[in-house]
C-alpha cells in the first residue's frame, strides 16, 4: 500500500527574507513609517497566498496578490477625482 507523503519546500522563509530586507532598508536610512508599510505589504502578500517559503512564490501567487488589490477600481476613482478637480 502506498502512503501519501507531503513534501515541504526547504529554504528561506518569506519571514526570514522580510527581516533581511527590512535590515537593509534601515541601513539605507528608510524611515520607520516606510519600513512598517513594506512590512504590512509583505504580510498581506503572505496572508493572501498562504505561502511560507520564497520558493513557493511564482507568477500565479503574484497575480493572485495583484488581483486582491482591486487596482482597477482604485484607478477609476483616481481618474474620476482628477476629472472632478480639473473641471473646476
Amino acid at each position: 500500500m502506498l502512503r501519501k507523503v507531503e513534501i515541504t519546500p526547504k529554504g528561506t522563509t518569506i519571514e526570514q527574507a522580510l527581516l533581511i530586507i527590512i535590515k537593509q532598508l534601515k541601513v539605507n536610512g528608510y524611515r520607520p513609517r516606510t519600513l512598517k508599510c513594506y512590512n504590512d505589504i509583505f504580510k498581506k502578500f503572505q496572508g493572501i497566498n498562504d505561502k511560507t517559503y520564497l520558493e513557493e512564490i511564482n507568477t500565479k501567487t503574484i497575480y493572485k496578490w495583484l488581483d486582491s488589490l482591486n487596482i482597477a477600481a482604485k484607478l477609476f476613482l483616481i481618474d474620476h477625482m482628477n476629472l472632478v478637480n480639473n473641471s473646476n
